[in-house]
């Protein structure tokens, strides 16, 4: 569990997971990318309280990319014989059952990364933005083997996959920019990794309405696809991403236009993500670097009655 200044969220995070550990061998890791003795001594009151294997890491490197490479060392470090790693995020709660049917249904798919549903509290009340942007997790998937999964959020990685994979797991360069979730999915797919998907294993992760607005949302989808680009370049070569973009280039136009014509708002929304998509791509591809992971500095050493603030940390 990657965490920053969300105590809150993290307790009902860690109050939801105890009763689907129950009676399985589940070490948990928590760690923390501000360095809070604050959230060091929630952590430690918890592991008594809620009866968890529950351990601490503070992170003083800034990054998303350096919080998930140290959570998957700590966990081999404390657990050298571990099975399945499954990561959630501090904003979200699990739903009954979800840890026990990602895992066996897992196992029975034979992926070596096994998604579940996110489910964001995206409906029709919402704006045609946010909805053609979280498109892909309102709709239902078939259970069993898939081509790629969205997240890191409710996610299990299993131990060929990490092994195979090495370390750093997720690139450190992607640690402020985001990403890192693409880039390790993305060089687990080419180095033969199997993905897997568990619909009716779902892990509860309400956006807030903050980052609902239209604004907010084409900002979030520029910035991902920015980041997404390097990885692609790394990956595959300048010239290879930029065939792909130019290939991709004139469908969400196309739309826009039919939308324009037969006045469809969720056309017209879903063309705008991908226009904004497109152009974070093709910034990300010019050297375009965007580091929403910076938002504060790291401090190590802070009274602990400092009050904590949330932050950007979320997927």
């Amino acid at each position: 569990m990657p965490t920053y200044r969300r105590p809150a969220l993290l307790r009902a995070l860690l109050e939801s997971l105890a009763p689907e550990a129950g009676p399985h061998p589940v070490t948990v890791v928590v760690a923390d990318n501000d360095g809070d003795p604050a959230i060091a001594a929630l952590v430690a009151e918890l592991a008594d309280e809620l009866r968890l294997d529950l351990h601490y890491r503070a992170v003083t490197e800034r990054g998303i990319s350096q919080v998930r490479n140290q959570l998957i060392r700590t966990a081999t470090e404390l657990v050298p014989t571990w099975r399945w790693l499954v990561m959630y995020d501090d904003d979200g709660t699990l739903t009954p059952g979800c840890l026990e049917r990602l895992l066996s249904q897992g196992e029975q798919i034979g992926a070596d990364i096994v998604g579940g549903r996110v489910l964001h509290g995206v409906g029709e009340h919402d704006r045609a933005i946010a909805r053609a942007y979280m498109a892909a997790s309102l709709r239902p998937r078939a259970n069993g083997l898939v081509d790629m999964i969205n997240g890191a959020q409710n996610t299990a990685l299993g131990r060929r996959v990490v092994d195979l994979v090495g370390d750093p797991w997720y690139p450190d360069d992607h640690g402020l920019s985001g990403g890192e979730d693409y880039a390790f999915f993305a060089r687990a797919k080419a180095l033969g990794a199997r993905f897997g998907w568990v619909d009716d294993a779902a892990v509860n992760e309400p956006i807030p309405a903050a980052r609902l607005t239209d604004r907010a949302v084409l900002h979030r989808a520029f910035v991902e696809n920015a980041a997404n680009a390097l990885t692609d370049c790394q990956l595959h070569g300048r010239g290879a991403a930029v065939q792909h973009l130019l290939g991709d280039l004139r469908w969400p136009f196309v739309h826009l236009v039919s939308g324009l014509r037969h006045h469809d708002h969720d056309v017209m929304a879903d063309s705008m993500v991908g226009i904004v998509g497109l152009a974070g791509r093709a910034t990300g591809l010019a050297g375009g670097r965007f580091e929403p992971y910076r938002e504060c500095s790291i401090v190590t050493a802070r009274p602990s009655s400092a009050p904590s603030t949330a932050g950007p940390l979320a997927h």
